[in-house]
C-alpha cells in the first residue's frame, strides 16, 4: 500500500505564513538583520548573508533566520524576477511594519512602506543595494575611512506635507536650463560621504547613479547636464561643507560605460565624473580596485590611492559580529524579548 510520507517537523510553507508554527527566541543577529533591512530596504538572501553572516560559507544560516523572522510578520518577502541566472532564484526582503515596530528606532530612514512593486523597480533596487553593500564591506578593510553619511534615494524628507510624488524623496532637486528652458532632475541613487577617522584631511562627497542601459544617451546626457548646474548653483553645500563633489556611475558593459564617458568628456572641465561596470565592482575593487573610467586621465582608476589604498589591501574583509552589533543590538534585545512569550529554540 502506498503511502504519503508525513511532513517534517519544523517544515514552513514556502508563500503563505504560520505564525503559529513559529517557535524561536530574538537573537541579535536577528535584529542586525531587521536594522540592515531598515537602512536599505531592499536586500536579497545571499546579501543579507555576506552582511550579517560573513563567517559563513553557504547561506543557510541566513536563510533559516529569515524563514523565521518572515514568518513571524517582523519582515516581509518578494521573489525578485531577474533576467539574470545568477541567484535568481533568491528572495527579497523587506522590513514589515512589526519590524519597525521592534527596532524602535528614529535613526532609520523613512520611506513608503508600499510593498507591491513592479519588477523593474526591484532589480534596480536590489542593485543599488548591491552597490551600498560593497562600499561598507569595502570599508571594514579600511580602519582609516569610515561612510560619514549615506543617503539611499528611496529615502523620504521628514516634511512632505506640501510635496507629492518624487518630491517628497530627500534627494530629489531640479534645477533650471537657461538654454533650454527647461527644467531637469537631479535625483541621484545614492549618496555616500567618505572621511577620514579622526582627522579631517580627507573628506569626499559622492553621487552614485546605477545605470541599467534601459535609458537612452539623451537621458545620461541630460543627468550630467543637471549635474553641471547643480553644481553652478551650489545646491551641493546643503549636504555639508564640500568645495565639489564626484559622480560614480555604473552601468552594465564596457561598451555603455564607454559611451556614458564620451557624454561626461564634454562635462571633463566643470564635473567629476567616474564610470565603471557592474561585473568589475565588488567589495575588493569598489573603492581599491583600477575599475574607474575617469575622462581627465584617460585610463583605469581607483577611488582610493597611494599609501593608503596600499596598507589596505594587506587587511582582512572579515568581521565578527560583535564588532557590528555590540551593545546597541544586544541591550535592545534585552529590552525587547521581556515583552515576548518566544519559546527557545538553538539557532
Amino acid at each position: 500500500m502506498r503511502t504519503t510520507p508525513s511532513p517534517k517537523p519544523h517544515a514552513f510553507p514556502k508563500a503563505a505564513r504560520r505564525p503559529n508554527r513559529v517557535k524561536f527566541v530574538l537573537t541579535a543577529r536577528d535584529l542586525a538583520v531587521l536594522e540592515a533591512l531598515g537602512k536599505y530596504r531592499y536586500l536579497r538572501t545571499g546579501q543579507i548573508s555576506r552582511l550579517i553572516f560573513p563567517e559563513n560559507n553557504t547561506v543557510q544560516s541566513a536563510r533559516r533566520r529569515l524563514k523565521y523572522l518572515y514568518h513571524s510578520g517582523y519582515i516581509g518577502r518578494i521573489q525578485p524576477m531577474l533576467a539574470e541566472p545568477i541567484n535568481s532564484s533568491e528572495l527579497a526582503y523587506f522590513l514589515e511594519a512589526k519590524g519597525r515596530e521592534l527596532l524602535d528606532d528614529d535613526q532609520l530612514p523613512q520611506f513608503s512602506l508600499k510593498n507591491h512593486v513592479k519588477p523593474a523597480f526591484l532589480r534596480h533596487a536590489l542593485e543599488v543595494s548591491e552597490f551600498r553593500l560593497n562600499l561598507e564591506l569595502a570599508l571594514k578593510a579600511i580602519p582609516e575611512i569610515e561612510m560619514h553619511r549615506c543617503v539611499m534615494d528611496f529615502e523620504l524628507k521628514s516634511h512632505t506635507e506640501q510635496a507629492v510624488g518624487r518630491r517628497k524623496h530627500r534627494l530629489f532637486d531640479e534645477v533650471h536650463d537657461p538654454i533650454g528652458k527647461r527644467k531637469i532632475t537631479v535625483h541621484p541613487d545614492l549618496l555616500v560621504v567618505l572621511r577620514s577617522v579622526g582627522k579631517k584631511q580627507f573628506q569626499r562627497l559622492f553621487f552614485v547613479e546605477i545605470d541599467r542601459g534601459t535609458e537612452g544617451l539623451r537621458v545620461i546626457a541630460d543627468k550630467l547636464t543637471g549635474y553641471h548646474l547643480y553644481k553652478r548653483e551650489s545646491i551641493f553645500k546643503k549636504f555639508g561643507e564640500f568645495q565639489d563633489f564626484r559622480v560614480l556611475f555604473q552601468t552594465t558593459s564596457i561598451k555603455r560605460a564607454t559611451n556614458i564617458q564620451k557624454l561626461a568628456s564634454d562635462f571633463s572641465d566643470v564635473l567629476d565624473v567616474w564610470v565603471t561596470e557592474d561585473q568589475a565592482t565588488s567589495d575588493r575593487t569598489v573603492l581599491l580596485g583600477s575599475i574607474w573610467r575617469t575622462p581627465q586621465e584617460g585610463e583605469l582608476s581607483a577611488i582610493l590611492k597611494g599609501q593608503l589604498a596600499r596598507s589596505s589591501l594587506t587587511a582582512r574583509f572579515s568581521y565578527r559580529m560583535g564588532d557590528r552589533c555590540g551593545a546597541t543590538c544586544l541591550s535592545k534585545l534585552t529590552a525587547k524579548q521581556s515583552g515576548h512569550s518566544l519559546m527557545r529554540q538553538r539557532e
